[in-house]
This record gives C-alpha cells, sequence and structure tokens, in this order.
C-alpha cells in the first residue's frame, strides 16, 4: 500500500508496462526495461515498511536511470477536509517534480484503505491543478498480481498474452522479493526472469512506463524535453513570406508560436530555441488555464504556417528537433504573423 510498483507491457502490436523493486537491476535498465514508481514522498525512516526520504538517492538515480515516479499522496493516509487533501495531493507532485522537473504530467492514485473528507469535485480540481492524471493512464488488460506469488512461467505468460493479442496488458506490484506486502510477489528470481524475458522480446514487445504508454496511447507521445532547438532547413522563393512554427501543449491546451522571414532565397537552416525567450502565444490565444510555463514533454500539435503574401512558395527538406545547434543554422529574428485560431483537433476556426 505504500509502495505501488507496476508495470506496463506494450508489444509492437501490444503494450507492458512494470514497476518493482528489481528495476534497480542494472542490466535491465541499459537494455531500457523501465517502470513506473508510485510513490508516498512524505514517508521514511522505514515508516510501516517504506523509506522515501531516507532513500532518496536511490530514487533519484532511478529516475536518471529511465524510471518515472506517480502521484500517490503524500503519506497515504487520505485527508481531513479540503486543506489537508489539497496538501496530500499536491505537495507529492512538488517533491517529485523537485526530482523529476522534466515530467510534467503525473498519473494519481490516492491510495487504497483510505477515507478522503472531501468533495470529489475538490479532488478532480486538485488534480487539474497540479496535472495529474487519475488512475493508471491508459486503458488496459490487467494482469493479476494482488495477493499472489507468481511463477515465472506465470509472468512470461501475461507477455505471451500481449503479444498473441495485440493490446496493452499491465502488472501492479505492491512489492517484490521475500518482503513484498500482503504476500505478494515474493518470489524475486521469478520476476527477474519476466525482466529476461523482455529483454529477449524487445524486437516485438514494447515495454515502458505507465507514463509514457499513457502519452502514447492519447496521442501526446511528442517529448521535446530531451531538446534544445527547432531546426527548420528549407528553400523559399521570396524573402517577404513570414513563416510560422506553432505547437499546442497536450495537458492545457496552451498554444506557443514563432515567426520569422526568411534572410534569403537559398537553402538555409534556421535554429530557433526552445524557450520562452522566443516562443509566445499567438494572438489570438486567451485561456484562463494557461500557466505560461514550456511544457515541452507533453506536445499534442504541431503546425507550420506560410503568410504566403506575395504567392510565393517554401520547399522544407528537415525539420527536427535538436540538443545541438548545427553550425550552418543561424537564428532568425522574431517577426510579427497572424495565424488561424485552432481548436484542439488542429481544425481552424477563423482565417489567418
Amino acid at each position: 500500500m505504500e509502495r505501488l510498483q507496476s508495470c506496463g507491457l506494450l508489444p509492437r502490436r501490444g503494450r507492458f508496462a512494470a514497476k518493482p523493486d528489481h528495476f534497480r537491476h542494472s542490466r535491465h535498465d541499459s537494455a531500457r526495461i523501465y517502470g513506473t514508481w508510485w510513490v508516498n514522498t512524505g514517508r521514511g525512516h522505514n515508516e510501516l515498511g517504506f523509506d522515501f526520504i531516507d532513500d532518496e538517492q536511490y530514487w533519484i538515480a532511478a529516475v536518471k536511470a529511465g524510471h518515472d515516479l506517480a502521484n500517490h499522496t503524500l503519506h497515504h493516509t487520505g485527508a481531513r477536509g479540503d486543506a489537508d487533501a489539497e496538501w496530500e495531493i499536491g505537495e507529492n507532485p512538488r517533491r517529485i517534480w523537485a526530482i523529476e522537473p522534466d515530467q510534467k504530467i503525473l498519473l494519481f492514485e490516492r491510495g487504497g484503505g483510505t477515507v478522503w473528507d472531501t468533495s470529489e469535485d475538490q479532488i478532480a480540481r486538485l488534480l487539474k491543478e497540479y496535472h495529474c492524471v487519475d488512475g493508471r493512464g491508459a486503458p488496459g488488460v490487467d494482469s493479476p498480481a494482488w495477493l499472489i506469488n507468481h511463477s515465472a512461467a506465470d509472468l512470461r505468460g501475461f507477455v505471451d498474452a500481449a503479444m498473441r493479442e495485440g493490446s496493452y496488458h499491465y502488472i501492479i506490484f505492491h512489492g517484490i522479493g521475500p518482503k513484498a506486502e500482503w504476500g505478494g510477489q515474493t518470489d524475486g528470481k521469478a520476476f527477474i526472469s519476466l525482466l529476461d524475458y523482455l529483454v529477449e522480446k524487445r524486437g516485438i514487445v514494447w515495454s515502458d512506463t505507465f507514463t509514457k504508454i499513457y502519452k502514447y496511447v492519447e496521442e501526446m507521445s511528442l517529448d521535446l524535453s530531451p531538446y534544445r532547438y527547432i531546426s527548420l532547413q528549407f528553400k523559399p522563393s521570396n524573402t517577404n513570406d513570414a513563416i510560422t512554427f506553432q505547437f499546442m501543449e497536450a495537458l492545457q491546451s496552451e498554444f506557443w508560436e514563432f515567426s520569422f522571414v526568411p534572410r534569403s532565397t537559398d537553402t538555409r537552416t534556421v535554429v530557433i530555441p526552445l524557450t520562452t525567450e522566443y516562443f509566445h502565444h499567438p494572438k489570438w490565444f486567451k485561456s484562463a488555464d494557461a500557466d505560461g510555463v514550456l511544457d515541452l514533454s507533453n506536445i499534442k500539435l504541431v503546425s507550420l504556417f506560410i503568410s504566403v503574401t506575395q504567392g510565393g512558395t517554401i520547399r522544407f527538406e528537415r525539420i527536427d528537433a535538436v540538443g545541438v545547434a548545427s553550425s550552418s543554422g543561424y537564428l532568425p529574428l522574431r517577426e510579427q504573423a497572424s495565424t488561424p485560431a485552432i481548436t484542439e483537433t488542429g481544425r481552424c476556426i477563423t482565417g489567418p
């Protein structure tokens, strides 16, 4: 209950996700077998068998290795009123973001056996405020693991089922190894066998964190957070038509754009820093939910607009997200351009 661990499988024709203590196994980290850990960051000192505070360096290392964290509330004790609910739901993300600053969106579970003396509307409001998605993320087949000590054959069978059915399967562990809670997966060797099987089948099975699979299923899979620039290689027919690169965040539907005019009609490469110094909201964009923070980890929609004031043409040869700007690229000056208002589905609702 205090350390909820889970794992999701997604074959190339299906999926799988997982999250256990044995993910610290270095050969599985190097093979990119990752999981999501639902944590209570306010617990420590071996409180009820769970220690986040004293083991924080381990959690930092796990995140750096490629795993991610999810919001299981601060203490797993429910809430006594609205203020306590805000503290339990909101403080946990703040502490997680201190460890994992690029992972803005978090999956959320309030914890079984807890009482919440607040309304469901209040909980929903807090989840929206703290960028939390209630539940396991994407819908899938929950392979039974609660209170069960599976054999290696059982665990490998879950992978086979995901491949056979071509669908998303996941397993949630409440502990792994001899001290697993509630008599669950006490056979740690069987779990290592599962990880080895995922490595063996990685050409067929996509195994990743719950969070990444959720983004994929919800079409939120574009993650620009590892990159610093957008690189555009193009050849324009004139130097008057403005080019606008625009994208929309998935969580708050916040739009950002950058416009520029080509310097010449030669084939050139432009690099645009992914910062708020360059990207701004379109003139038409107004949203009470906008927080003014560029969330590059969850991009839902990317658009490219040309003003076409003179009826010219532009041939784009490459569009890339890059970590290092090309030595042949140049940083353009920001221009003003009029872009159409767009819905969350990418449909234009006004002309430019």
